[in-house]
This record gives structure tokens, C-alpha cells and sequence, in this order.
């Protein structure tokens, strides 16, 4: 496997991550009030816990994407030469 290889699976990985990490922002603050009730109402927790969660589990998916895809991606641009 090249550097080249891996630097392009590492782009479009990158590329779809970040495609599916502002699908998933536009649905949850296009649809945010009809997430927090179908979602309060499965898992019987409030509306207010509901949002927290949203927004933590998108904020912890991006730090993954960012430290598991972008950095490694950055990397190996720099080994190229």
C-alpha cells in the first residue's frame, strides 16, 4: 500500500465524514423539535437531556473524525514528497 493509496482513501474518508457530520447538524436543527419529542418519548428522558445528548454525541463524533481521519490524512500529506 503507497502513500498515495492511503492518502486518497484518507481524503475521501474525510470527505464523507464531513458530508454525513453536516447532514446529521442540518437534520437535528431543521428538525430539532420533532428529535427531542419522538426521542424523549423512546427513551423517556426530557426534551432538555434530549438536546444535550444530540449535541454531545455530535460534538464527540467530530473530535473522533478529526483526530481518527483529518490529522492522520494531514500527516501523511507531509510524508509525501
Amino acid at each position: 500500500m503507497t502513500l498515495e493509496l492511503i492518502e486518497e482513501m484518507l481524503f475521501r474518508c474525510m470527505l464523507l465524514n464531513l458530508g454525513l457530520m453536516l447532514f446529521s447538524l442540518m437534520m437535528v436543527t431543521v428538525f430539532r423539535k420533532h428529535c427531542e419529542k419522538v426521542h424523549g418519548r423512546l427513551f423517556n428522558i426530557p426534551q432538555q437531556t434530549v438536546r444535550v445528548v444530540m449535541y454531545s454525541t455530535l460534538a464527540g463524533y467530530k473530535i473522533l473524525a478529526f483526530f481518527f481521519i483529518v490529522i492522520p490524512w494531514i500527516t501523511v500529506r507531509f510524508l509525501m514528497p
